[in-house]
């Protein structure tokens, strides 16, 4: 089955982006199909003609669609005369309404990334893209966006299980200190420095203690947070009835 996203950017337009394993033979009906729906789903009955969005069609195909050589293909509407072949432009009132110059920008445009057929040579951003989607590998010094974010996913899905469960608790404990000394700043008890551990009032520090252990975070981390000895978070705990046997 295809993996299908549907997307809006700044601008609202509408962006299709499918990712297709098995070769179709009407493949290309079926692009012209998925942007006509997408276009009526977002057409509200009634509303001016005016109002239909631009449609973008991004399918990255593992598949020989077509004959062609390259792997990239764009298409896009072009009203060319008959007779002097010319590319008809919109009217001036029409640019200024709708921001485009050729009729064609107000239509559908699709784009074709045939993977199979990229020679592994990163030559832009989208070159690396593209190199990843087909090695599942990244290009040495990348610099598409995005690619960082995907670094990341790829060394957590090679790490083992040990590691991968350490890292997944690391994740945890941060976020609930981080969670907790937010609640802590607002309520005006305690100051975070830069290395993440909490100054101020001992009841400050006696609460982000106990929320801290309350929702799990190891001994250890939490004297590092409130800068105090775990011996003494341990007898804060104590103080307050909590049992640290546990």
């Amino acid at each position: 089955l295809p993996i299908y996203l549907l997307c809006e950017n700044t601008k609202g337009e509408l962006i299709i982006i499918e990712i297709q394993f098995y070769e179709e033979t009407d493949y290309f009906q079926r692009l012209l199909y998925g942007t006509s729906k997408v276009i009526t789903e977002y057409m509200t009955s009634g509303s001016p003609y005016g109002e239909v969005k631009k449609v973008y069609s991004v399918n990255i195909l593992y598949f020989d669609l077509g004959q062609g050589s390259d792997y990239i293909y764009r298409g896009k509407i072009d009203f060319k005369g008959m007779h002097h072949m010319d590319s008809l432009q919109l009217g001036e009132h029409q640019k200024r309404k709708f921001d485009k110059i050729m009729p064609g920008d107000l239509f559908p445009e699709y784009v074709l990334i045939k993977v199979n057929n990229f020679n592994d040579v990163a030559n832009n951003t989208l070159d690396e893209w593209i190199y990843f989607l087909k090695n599942t590998a990244l290009t040495n010094n990348y610099k598409a966006r995005g690619l960082d974010i995907v670094e990341q996913q790829l060394n957590y899905d090679n790490m083992d299980t040990t590691s991968k469960e350490k890292y997944d608790q690391y994740l945890k404990d941060f976020r609930i200190s981080s969670d907790m000394l937010e609640t802590a700043r607002l309520s005006g008890k305690v100051e975070g420095n830069a290395e993440g551990k909490v100054e101020g009032k001992v009841e400050g520090k006696i609460e982000v203690i106990i929320n801290g252990y309350n929702k799990g975070l190891h001994v250890s981390l939490i004297s590092n947070i409130v800068s105090m000895t775990e011996n003494e978070v341990l007898r804060i705990l104590r103080e307050h009835g909590i049992d640290v046997s546990k």
